[in-house]
């Protein structure tokens, strides 16, 4: 009856991380601290070839004010976080780091071995910062390298970066593409957005800020296009059709398809005569077959052939 699974029971399940969510004390949002975004954290897990697990890399999220009870600066949910890419530096020869691309509303604690959390922080109400950040995976529970926001988040309420990918290079450097969401002729938080992708490299040394590249933007809201057509239905201006080029000589393998610019009489007079004798064979075959068909064995006359000579 196929592979039955047996499932570990709760108290079984070797726990390798606790995160510590806890529910708010008060408002509408996070009530229950086992979905609770208070306290949840972002995750990354390093697994064996074999698929054994080796190690957990957790930072922590917060609201950026510490505030639980529903109305922080970041909004009745406080404070989010999560992972959207990651790359390893297997080129440059880092085997054990990984180049981690995110998003944070709120507080985003990055812990370092022996020394102070990096923290980034996002005091929005319901915006997103994107994240950069460069975690060493070789020790029993990870440390952050470095951590940085530097170019590609958006300092303005209502206004979000969204991530979108991590790549890291030979020299051991790091690019990440992300996603900006910006207002333009806004009298309020619908206005008019625009989109614009971007990609950012940092030194995979230390995370200092090389350079920021964005690819402009693309309009969307009530009023997308800042000089819209004064007439709303304009009328469709046609386009003469052209005929599609082919190589005469045979005739077509398609015709409804590949038609010459002119008449038929444009193919070769060899064509035409083919096509002509088939178009006049067939009609006087179908003929044929119609008298043969009308008749019967007993309207058939018997005939007699004479015997061979000799």
């Amino acid at each position: 009856m196929g592979i039955t699974q047996a499932h570990d029971t709760l108290s079984e399940v070797s726990v390798h991380h606790e995160t510590g969510s806890l529910a708010a004390t008060g408002g509408s949002a996070n009530g229950d601290r086992l979905d609770s975004q208070l306290g949840q954290d972002a995750i990354i897990y390093k697994m064996s070839n074999a698929g054994m697990p080796v190690s957990v890399y957790a930072m922590d999220t917060m609201p950026s004010d510490g505030n639980i009870n529903g109305t922080s600066e970041n909004g009745r949910w406080g404070g989010w976080s999560y992972i959207m890419g990651l790359d390893g530096f297997d080129l440059a020869g880092e085997t054990d780091q990984v180049a981690a691309v995110g998003m944070v509303r709120g507080s985003l604690k990055f812990p370092k071995v022996g020394g102070t959390p990096e923290e980034l922080t996002n005091t929005k109400d319901g915006s997103y910062d994107p994240w950069v950040a460069k975690i060493d995976m070789s020790g029993s529970a990870g440390s952050v390298v470095w951590a940085t926001k530097a170019g590609i988040s958006l300092p303005i309420q209502g206004e979000s970066a969204y991530p979108v990918s991590v790549v890291t290079t030979a020299a051991g450097h790091v690019i990440a593409g992300t996603v900006d969401r910006v207002y333009v002729n806004r009298t309020s938080l619908k206005g008019d957005r625009q989109y614009g992708g971007r990609l950012t490299k940092y030194n995979g040394g230390d995370g200092a800020l090389v350079w920021s590249k964005s690819f402009g933007a693309v309009a969307q809201g009530p009023n997308p296009n800042p000089n819209p057509n004064p007439n709303p239905n304009p009328t469709p201006t046609s386009k003469p059709k052209q005929a599609p080029t082919c190589t005469w000589g045979t005739i077509p393998a398609d015709l409804p398809s590949c038609r010459p610019p002119a008449r038929l009489s444009t193919w070769p007079a060899a064509s035409r005569a083919k096509t002509r004798r088939r178009s006049r064979a067939k009609p006087r075959a179908m003929a044929a077959r119609k008298i043969v068909s009308s008749l019967s064995p007993s309207t058939l006359a018997p005939v007699t052939l004479p015997s061979p000579a000799g």
